[in-house]
């Protein structure tokens, strides 16, 4: 897991010694495998007893997290007035270039939301390239 950048989240109920009581904050440990969690943020992943990996993305990761830290660090430039400005000069939604056009259509060169792979996938993969590479993982357990 180290070789992906994953580190230990959770260790295994499993993996104490019977005669240790082990009890965090939120309770006793109950997971059937340890957990990883990516150094991104963006990932957890479980291996089971046959050696298959669980991967998951984080649902509650925000990337957008240094934006507000680093907030503090920026100071805009003053801003100056100028006529556009004014709250005279508003736009006006009779203009008649503001109606959508009836030939144009959304390009399909264009990524959409729904079609944008996050990190995470790039993690999976990744994983799968290294698992399915026999001559790589030569190397590797060679090491």
């Amino acid at each position: 897991m180290k070789k992906f950048n994953f580190v230990l989240d959770i260790e295994a109920a499993a993996n104490f010694p019977t005669n240790v009581e082990v009890v965090y904050s939120w309770g006793k440990p109950d997971y059937k495998y340890s957990q990883y969690i990516h150094r991104s943020g963006t990932g957890f992943a479980q291996i089971t007893d046959e050696g298959d990996f669980l991967l998951t993305s984080n649902k509650m990761f925000n990337s957008r997290t240094h934006i507000v830290r680093d907030n503090d660090r920026f100071v805009p430039p003053p801003r100056q007035q100028t006529p556009i400005s004014s709250p005279m000069l508003r736009a006006t939604m009779a203009s008649p270039g503001l109606n959508p056009s009836p030939v144009a259509k959304p390009s399909a060169a264009m990524p959409t939301f729904s079609s944008k792979q996050g990190p995470e996938v790039a993690i999976k993969d990744d994983m799968e390239r290294f698992c399915n590479d026999v001559e790589g993982l030569r190397h590797f357990y060679a090491e």
